[in-house]
């Protein structure tokens, strides 16, 4: 359900339709959404784990499809 309502978040976030959010608005997303205040450490390390473009941004299929349990 979680998983969901972000993908869906990402998608209305996704102002250029790339596919991708940029890192400033996807800090903002996961930490609306799950209550957090990561420090800047925290999100460079969690930034570690995450499928990014070339250009740093957050391909978020690619985040969202390591969700996927099927």
């Amino acid at each position: 359900m979680i998983c969901i309502s972000l993908l869906m978040s990402y998608s209305a976030l996704d102002q250029h339709r790339q596919g991708v959010l940029e890192q400033d608005v996807f800090r903002s997303t996961i930490e609306n959404a799950f209550n957090l205040d990561l420090t800047d450490e925290q999100f460079r390390g969690l930034l570690d784990h995450l499928p990014l473009d070339r250009y740093g941004g957050i391909r978020y299929s690619d985040f969202m499809a390591q969700f996927d349990t099927r």
